[in-house]
């Protein structure tokens, strides 16, 4: 699943809520990289291919099976094979908070699959070219190459009509209260 690090909270840990039920079992098998002796503790797991951008089957994709729910393995399995088959050459660069670059090698039948949570916000750019993204099973990005070929892709996250709205909302909200509080009042005789 491409996560790089997992916190565990043992028994000794001030979180009121313990997300495993056994947290030694980790002792064995992952690198301990902080433990602030008060219970928890953070393990590196270790990756092949650490990328945010992974280079998956696109046939493959359309055959995968969203999850009932966490304990359903068999499609969290699938989906991680998916990943894990085709983890080559995708490099990812963050530039800012919205904005990141990934650069690939992409063959004939290769999506590329962004280990962030999808958005309608995100836009993804090849040569000023737009390109389609989706969301794949588990709710991450997916985005559709045009070609293939070495190519630079420009990922950003742009404000949505929702949002927009939102802030139009919010604005004559706080233009409806300041004009309440301020307004002359009538005197009741």
């Amino acid at each position: 699943m491409n996560v790089s690090y997992i916190v565990v909270n043992t028994s000794e840990s001030e979180e009121y809520y313990k997300d495993y039920r056994f947290p030694e079992k980790f002792e064995e098998v992952l690198t301990k990289i902080y433990d602030n002796k008060e219970g928890d503790i953070v393990y590196q797991v270790p990756l092949e291919n650490p990328s945010l951008a992974q280079l998956v089957d696109k046939d493959e994709f359309y055959n995968l099976q969203k999850p009932y729910n966490a304990v359903d393995i068999a499609p969290v399995e699938k989906y991680v094979k998916w990943i894990d088959e085709n983890a080559k050459g995708a490099k990812w660069q963050w530039m800012n908070n919205q904005e990141a670059i990934i650069k690939a090698d992409v063959d004939d039948n290769d999506l590329i699959s962004a280990q962030i949570t999808y958005d309608k916000g995100w836009r993804a750019y090849e040569s000023l070219e737009k390109l389609k993204t989706k969301k794949d099973v588990l709710g991450n990005l997916v985005i559709e190459p045009r070609r293939i070929g070495e190519q630079e892709i420009h990922l950003k996250r742009v404000r949505t009509w929702d949002e927009w709205l939102g802030y139009l909302i919010t604005l004559s909200t706080l233009g409806f209260l300041i004009y309440y509080f301020i307004r002359p009042k009538k005197e009741n005789f």
